[in-house]
């Protein structure tokens, strides 16, 4: 029986050695998001602290500069809270991108995969004719032998 030879194995280790370096990206992209989603988390608890001191210090008549400072202080924080929202969209951007060159590759070497399984049945079938043929070859020289050896 022949072995099986695929030709287009070598497409097929490409397609999956593509695959896999396209998964290390997509998990890499997915942890600069997860870094990007808690520093605005960290900023979102930040800006909540700080609203609840502003309103402590509200309650005090004789604070007035220091809620400037605390104002002034939101004023910044919500700038950089603004910022790190486009630095989360552009990171979300990013690990979609990623994601979908991976279901495409996914998508290509799983195509050769059936190729290759189709080839494989095809062989297999092939194979199993020969040895049919070969089977039925050696009943009928084994009948026709019974018969010459029953005449003499």
């Amino acid at each position: 029986m022949k072995k099986f030879n695929f030709k287009l194995e070598p497409l097929l280790e490409y397609r999956q050695r593509l695959e896999d370096i396209l998964r290390k990206d997509l998990a890499e992209a997915g942890r600069l998001l997860d870094v990007e989603e808690g520093k605005l988390k960290s900023l979102k608890v930040t800006h909540r602290d700080s609203i609840t001191e502003v309103e402590r210090l509200k309650g005090e008549d004789n604070n007035t500069e220091e809620l400037k400072l605390y104002y002034n202080y939101l004023v910044g924080l919500k700038g950089y809270m603004e910022e790190q929202s486009l630095m989360v969209a552009r990171s979300r951007e990013v690990y979609e991108g990623q994601r979908q060159k991976l279901v495409e590759s996914a998508r290509e070497r799983r195509s050769v995969e059936l190729v290759k399984e189709r080839a494989q049945r095809l062989h297999e079938t092939e194979e199993n004719r020969e040895d049919q043929k070969i089977t039925d070859d050696i009943g009928s020289s084994r009948f026709i032998r019974g018969a010459i050896i029953e005449k003499s």
